[in-house]
């Protein structure tokens, strides 16, 4: 009864530290580094990405400038720390703490104005779109205000690899 006891703590012991261990692969954590470093680093994935989605936005020429700016210096300034892991068969999602400009904060203080006093925005006696569209990314272009997001990533395994 005693080597059963013994048997059992032992396999629970190794099933516990494969289970919080798995995820501390090198391989998992080399992914996430990798993905956080191509927003960080700006690579043409990332740059093809901010185009596309900024340019189906239908900005004038000036704005779709001033926003792809300010989208760039969000992710080149970007900062993480992963602070934990956890894995669920053949994934490991990684808990991370980012820092970013709050740009938030930027959206949610001209949406008030707005609300309270339009007449900034008001030009040929109707509301114009690029006025507001600028002061909003000009105000998110030079923004030091920053804040912390928890985020997760989920790692797959395929073929004995994290990816």
């Amino acid at each position: 009864m005693k080597n059963k006891k013994r048997v059992f703590n032992l396999i629970l012991l190794i099933v516990i530290v494969i289970f919080t261990s798995a995820c501390s692969d090198n391989n998992s954590r080399y992914q996430v580094n990798k993905y956080m470093n191509s927003y960080i680093n700006i690579n043409n994935k990332v740059l093809s990405q901010v185009y596309k989605e900024v340019d189906k936005l239908e900005l004038n020429e000036e704005n779709n400038i001033l926003y792809k700016e300010a989208l760039l210096r969000q992710f080149s300034d970007l900062k993480y720390e992963i602070i934990g892991s956890t894995m669920d068969t053949n994934n490991c999602i990684y808990n991370l703490e980012i820092e970013v400009y709050d740009f938030k904060k930027i959206v949610d203080k001209m949406e008030y104005n707005l609300l309270i006093d339009p007449s900034e925005y008001i030009e040929d006696n109707k509301f114009d779109k690029n006025l507001y569209d600028k002061a909003k990314f000009t105000n998110m272009l030079n923004t030091e205000n920053r804040v912390n997001y928890y985020i997760n990533l989920n790692v797959i395994k395929d073929n004995a690899e994290f990816s």
